[in-house]
């Protein structure tokens, strides 16, 4: 005889195999004697969760002929299948029986409610209802509980007040005006208690129907219609209004924004201007007076401008030259937005806020612009700074004062002026009536080995051009140019300087800069205050090549702290330490030194005289090492045992007595016990004086390496667009003299 133990399959019934159900059933007693096979339901009894299922597990003796089968004592509690699987259908208790041939076994299943209790939910999440007379709500519902939702739910339900609506068929039907509750009790298996009832609080209200148009809530127009397109001036005023279907009667009345609408009743219409206007509706409910308020917004029509508007400054906020962004509009503007629908900064028509990338390229990019009548979409070009007549300069100014190594705003509420981005000249400029003075207090920095934080640390390109005629004050035109900055492709002729302390061309300072092919020409003047100069107060770290400063024969500085070129070249003598390269750089001065600086390290005090390197006194000349050279041109011409090709490069000196190139005197020098005074002569390799133009066409020095903006042809450079034409820009009258805007909201136009 074979015995098994299997787990009930779909297949039992064709293999007559014995089963035993995961439960716990009380053994069978010792069977009489009988059929020699056995069955026998693992366990004793079980107990259910409500809903739950679970799967019967028989031992028996395979016998041929025998057939498994199971019966539920109460099948309305526990159902089970020819598989063996229960299931808990509602609460109370059922005997399985499981028979095979002529034996059988029994388990006592209980069904419970376990540790959980059933809850009602309905179809909706709303305890309360504001409904019309003639609205309906379906009150439908279902249980959840053990993680299952159920929907063989007997629902009842009990009305508060059933004047106001009643219940049939599981819909609430309101009746008249008022509240009400609706009590809703579910039954569910037999089951009530626990969390099955729901209160739901019904008002029903008069249907009050008031529209304008078709149910808008505002009116949108804009102050110029545009055929074929949505920019429409005028739209009609259609109302309809009725109670319980009853119509009633409503006024409308502009009460707001008359100077940007007309209003005749039925119709408004915009008068062209970009503002808000309100619309009044006036009407009485059961004898209590209402109102309903309808906006109108009047909105800029937008167009797109054909053109381009280039040379469009961002330092300035306008365009340099050429058609302006208010000619576009024909009209003020009062409101601007980037590409990215970011709001710009508008002042007096000027915009401020365009994103830079500070390069040669430029900016190319597309903005809104707004006035009180109509908007454009318009492409515009420039760069951080365009530069078509003297006024334009006046942005550079710096808001910074110098004290002990350290520099602070002068107005905290301001930047202290630095420039970064590429800032370019659009054509000659006459600055004849125009005095430049950059701004700033005390802007010294004598000592600074380093950046300054304000003044040039872009680029200033001229393009070739030439700005003509301008007086310039303290500091010079940048005050200071470092951090990398570079000053190229410019001229500046029949230049004035003010008589006034560290007046210069150039800058106070330029430190770690390049100064690249630019003409300096000083007109005649004698300048007799303290550390002026012709160049720039100082100069150090920086590259400086194919540069023309030619003075005036008439051009004196007269103070001894003053310099033809630079009064400052010794601050960065020393060695390794913020050296300047000179190539090609050529001053014309009827001058012997170009620059004298009393240095001072008590009790020892040098008088420092700079000298051009064809211009150093010959018996006190010491030539730099031929590995320190970089200048090509020659000198056929100089008086100075020292050739202009043999000695191009940095800074560099000599004592007046001859000896090492060190023009630093050391920190802790044997100090005698009277004070030294000490003459010492500095050479500036790769600088080269001549007492004329004359002279330097004699000199016959190679050019080749000036620029395109300078012509050769003569045997010396000379700047092209000197000579050329300096244009007058003609202002554009600025305001607008009709009806301005109201207060203008940017989401109008989003």
């Amino acid at each position: 005889m074979k015995s098994k133990k299997l787990i009930v399959l779909a297949s039992l019934f064709l293999m007559a195999t014995t089963a035993v159900a995961a439960v716990g059933c009380k053994p069978t007693e010792e069977p009489p004697a009988g059929p020699e096979y056995s069955v026998d339901i693992q366990g004793e009894s079980v107990r259910l969760t409500l809903g739950d299922t679970t799967r019967l597990t028989v031992n028996y003796d395979l016998q041929e002929g025998a057939v498994l089968a199971f019966t539920s004592s109460d099948p309305s509690v526990v159902s089970v299948d020819e598989y063996g699987n229960l299931t808990a259908l509602k609460l109370g208790t059922a005997t399985i029986t499981a028979t095979y041939g002529d034996l059988s076994d029994t388990c006592t299943v209980e069904v419970t409610l376990g540790d959980q209790l059933p809850m009602l939910q309905m179809s909706f999440d709303a305890e309360e209802f504001t409904i019309y007379k003639d609205q309906q709500q379906e009150l439908v519902g279902t249980v959840l509980f053990n993680g299952k939702t159920y929907e063989d739910v007997e629902l009842t339900y009990e009305v508060s007040d059933e004047t106001v609506g009643k219940v049939e068929d599981g819909v609430f039907k309101p009746l008249a005006e008022g509240t009400t509750t609706v009590t809703v009790t579910a039954s569910w298996r037999g089951i009530t208690e626990g969390l099955m009832t729901k209160t739901i609080t019904f008002t029903v209200v008069p249907k009050v129907i008031l529209t304008v148009n078709g149910g808008i809530s505002e009116i949108n127009l804009w102050t110029e219609a545009v055929e074929g397109t949505d920019y429409v001036a005028t739209s009609s005023f259609e109302i309809v209004a009725s109670i319980d279907d009853v119509p009633f009667e409503v006024t409308a009345e502009l009460t707001a924004g008359q100077r940007y609408v007309d209003f005749d009743g039925t119709t408004v219409s915009s008068k062209g201007f970009t503002g808000e206007a309100e619309i009044t509706l006036s009407y009485e409910i059961k004898g209590e007076a209402k109102t309903l308020v309808i906006p109108v917004h009047v909105t800029p029509t937008l167009y797109n401008y054909e053109g381009v508007a280039e040379n469009f400054s961002i330092i300035h906020g306008e365009v340099a030259k050429g058609k302006s962004l208010r000619s576009i509009l024909g009209t003020d503007i009062i409101a601007a937005y980037d590409e990215n629908g970011n709001p710009l900064t508008v002042e007096n028509n000027k915009l401020f806020g365009i994103e830079d990338n500070k390069s040669a390229e430029g900016i190319d990019t597309t903005i809104t612009i707004y006035s009180a009548r109509r908007g454009y979409t318009v492409r515009l070009t420039g760069y951080s700074g365009i530069f078509a007549e003297a006024e334009d300069f006046e942005v550079f100014d710096i808001n910074a004062s110098y004290s002990s190594g350290n520099f602070t705003a002068i107005d905290e509420s301001k930047p202290v002026g630095a420039w970064d981005g590429y800032y370019v000249l659009l054509n000659n400029i006459d600055a004849t009536n125009y005095v430049h003075h950059v701004g700033g207090s005390n802007l010294s920095g004598r000592g600074q080995s380093n950046n300054f934080p304000c003044g040039l640390q872009g680029t200033f390109d001229g393009r070739g051009y030439t700005v003509k005629g301008m007086t310039i004050g303290a500091y010079g035109f940048f005050g200071y140019i470092s951090s990398g900055a570079t000053v190229k492709d410019v001229a500046f002729v029949d230049v004035k300087l003010k008589n006034a302390e560290r007046a210069t061309t150039l800058a106070q300072w330029i430190y770690n800069a390049t100064i690249s092919n630019v003409y300096v020409q000083l007109a005649e003047g004698t300048y007799s205050q303290r550390r002026m100069s012709g160049f720039a107060g100082g100069i150090g770290g920086s590259t400086v090549s194919n540069c023309i400063l030619e003075l005036d024969a008439n051009c004196v500085f007269s103070d001894e702290t003053s310099s033809v070129f630079s009064c400052a070249l010794h601050e960065y003598a020393k060695e390794d330490e913020g050296k300047t390269t000179y190539t090609s750089v050529y001053v014309i001065t009827t001058a012997d030194e170009l620059g004298y600086y009393k240095y001072e390290k008590a009790p020892i005090y040098e008088y420092r005289h700079f000298y051009a390197e064809n211009k150093m006194p010959v018996e006190e000349a010491t030539p730099a090492p031929a590995s320190e050279t970089t200048d090509s041109s020659t000198d056929s011409s100089t008086d100075s045992s020292t050739t202009e090709d043999s000695t191009a490069g940095t800074t560099d000196g000599s004592t007046g007595e001859g000896g090492t190139v060190d023009p630093e005197l050391p920190d802790e020098p044997q100090q005698p016990a009277t004070p030294v005074y000490v003459d010492a002569n500095y050479m500036i390799k790769g600088v080269f004086a001549y007492g004329s133009v004359a002279e330097l066409l004699a000199a016959g020095n190679n050019y080749a390496a000036f620029n395109a903006f300078w012509d050769v042809t003569s045997g010396t450079p000379v700047w092209k667009s000197v000579d050329g034409e300096y244009p007058v820009i003609e202002e554009e009258e600025s305001g607008y003299n009709g009806e301005s805007v109201g207060d203008f909201n940017p989401d109008w136009i989003k």
